[in-house]
């Protein structure tokens, strides 16, 4: 069990969506890559609908999928706050928002995934017609 998580594919890929939102945040001078190709709104909003939505659904306990999921907006605000002190970078207080919408947004789905799948293991009921 990799961080918490059940499957040790989706420990990398959440490990990997936050290596590029810390990397593309933090660096110096100038529009991060992706914000530049994808527009920054539509950046923030995916990558943090994932790192919330995939501790929710695939984490051990959902309290430890919760957990995560909520420090990323504690992550997502703080990573804002330090762009203050970054040469050409600033803090948006947009930016947070929409970080928080994802985070939102991803707590949703994956509570609602994780809630049908444990609901179809728990009842594989058959239909007799």
């Amino acid at each position: 069990m990799m961080l918490g998580f059940q499957s040790k594919l989706t420990a990398v890929v959440w490990l990997i969506i936050l290596a590029i939102v810390l990397v593309e945040s933090l660096v110096p001078h100038g529009s991060p890559q992706l914000a530049q190709q994808y527009g920054d709104v539509v950046v923030h909003l995916v990558c943090f609908y994932f790192l919330a939505l995939l501790p929710v659904y695939n984490a051990v306990t959902i309290r430890h999928g919760l957990f995560l999921a909520l420090l990323m907006a504690v992550l997502g605000a703080g990573i804002e706050m330090a762009q203050l002190y970054i040469p050409g970078r600033d803090c948006s207080v947009g930016d947070i928002v929409t970080n928080n919408l994802g985070v939102v947004l991803g707590i949703l789905l994956g509570g609602l995934l994780r809630w049908k799948n444990k609901t179809r293991m728990e009842c594989p009921c058959e239909r007799n017609t």
